[in-house]
């Protein structure tokens, strides 16, 4: 069945645990490129590949997806109010190298790093889940909008060059950073947002799909070229500092897109299609319809080979609050506050807001553990903790941002997630910063 399907592949959505981790600066300036160099490390490296498994869904719970009932599914989808989003996706950060600038005090960091992503969501109008799951006839001598179905689908592995600097504007204390990225693409999918127009008559024999459009593209896995496409992509932020605890940031994470030329396929169709003699009770089940006849009114479809096609990137908003509790000049404990906010629906970020706060407590720098609660995006409600751990210059750690509620609450918990982050430290400065290290 097509709904658990795609329910059971997908487990939340944004690894904001890199922010809430005082130990991983490099998955922090991911989200807030300003961010980089906030330690007092000269060097920082990675070299062992870290990993972000995540995914959501806001129709199903995880209980559902895992024990799935004619019930369950028949209540969240009469529940469906708007549209429903399936997302699923792995990040895996490579090899990473940054640089401070600077013999007492730091004037920039430079940074080459490193990520492959591979990341899909789908779109779906809830009155489509509706007709899909419960048939046509609950719509009879009803004209319905089947609008909001779209898809996207990117794999690529990107190499980003970044920056960061502090600066001093009178009394107040900021710091400015940016990611130039070129991405170099394995495959890529897109299916703009279209809508359709559906009509029914009082019997439910009777269909008809008024200006029917839709447009896909693909770009496969080419044995030919390693890569189908390429693009570019930016990263941008500013972050204010309000004493030596409190700091604010703003950034605008992948402005780009990517372009496929290589191994693509488009497909495009338009026209009203009129079906009588048929009344479809649930797609997944009647296997065979009988129909008295289909009228193509007007409609025409298209398919070609080698057709470049374009897509953005996950483009999105992200505001950062952060209160810092020191101890000395150690920052002992810390208070964050997120907020994403996507600027479209492609694959890894979606229109829908969200929320996230989380606390670390750090013990002599050497152990950093504590909770996060999320809320929006693809799954909704999310309720997860970080751990790491200090090894000399090695730091090691996982987390989740919707496990914890997946054990606790399975019954109302729409995603899972996992992830797992290493970095090394040399060279670390001795002299007092300005604003407190949080290494």
């Amino acid at each position: 069945m097509l709904l658990l399907v795609g329910a059971s592949t997908v487990n939340a959505q944004y690894n904001s645990l890199g922010l809430y981790n005082p130990h991983f600066t490099f998955n922090k300036a991911e989200f807030i490129p300003s961010k980089l160099g906030v330690n007092q490390s000269k060097v920082e490296f990675r070299i062992i590949p870290n990993g972000y498994v995540y995914g959501a869904n806001s129709l199903l719970s995880i209980q559902t997806v895992m024990y799935p009932t004619t019930s369950g599914i028949d209540k969240a989808v009469d529940n469906a109010d708007g549209h429903s989003l399936f997302g699923a996706g792995v990040e895996i950060p490579g090899v990473a190298i940054s640089y401070k600038l600077g013999k007492t005090k730091e004037l920039m960091t430079f940074a080459l790093t490193n990520k492959t992503r591979a990341l899909g969501n789908v779109l779906l109008d809830d009155q489509l889940l509706k007709l899909a799951w419960n048939g046509n006839k609950q719509f009879e001598g009803e004209t319905i909008k089947l609008n909001k179905f779209g898809a996207s689908s990117i794999a690529a592995t990107e190499i980003g060059l970044g920056w960061a600097m502090p600066l001093k504007v009178g009394a107040l204390k900021m710091r400015v950073g940016a990611n130039l990225k070129y991405l170099l693409a394995f495959a890529g999918g897109y299916v703009p947002q279209s809508e359709v127009l559906m009509e029914t008559a009082t019997d439910g024999r009777y269909i008809s799909f008024q200006n029917l459009n839709y447009q896909a593209n693909v770009a496969l896995l080419d044995d030919a070229n390693t890569f189908t496409g390429n693009g570019f992509a930016m990263d941008l932020s500013t972050t204010l500092h309000f004493g030596k605890e409190m700091n604010a940031s703003v950034a605008v994470l992948d402005i780009g897109a990517l372009t496929f030329d290589k191994n693509t396929y488009s497909y495009t169709g338009a026209g009203d299609v009129n079906i009588e003699g048929v009344v479809i009770d649930n797609i997944f089940e009647d296997n065979t319809f009988q129909i008295d006849s289909a009228i193509l009114e007007g409609f025409h479809s298209e398919n070609d080979s080698g057709k470049t096609f374009s897509m953005g990137m996950p483009s999105r908003l992200v505001v950062h609050l952060e209160k810092n509790i020191l101890n000395g000049d150690e920052v002992k404990h810390g208070i964050y506050l997120t907020y994403i906010q996507g600027f479209n629906n492609i694959a890894g970020t979606t229109t829908r807001p969200y929320f996230a706060t989380g606390y670390s407590y750090s013990l002599k720098k050497i152990l950093n553990v504590g909770p996060t609660v999320n809320y929006g995006g693809y799954g909704g409600f999310g309720l997860g903790m970080f751990l790491s751990a200090k090894v000399g210059p090695l730091r090691i750690g996982a987390g989740t941002n919707a496990g914890l509620s997946y054990l606790i609450f399975p019954s109302v918990t729409k995603s899972v997630d996992i992830s797992f982050m290493t970095t090394w430290v040399i060279g670390a400065k001795k002299e007092k910063a300005e604003v407190p290290s949080i290494e």
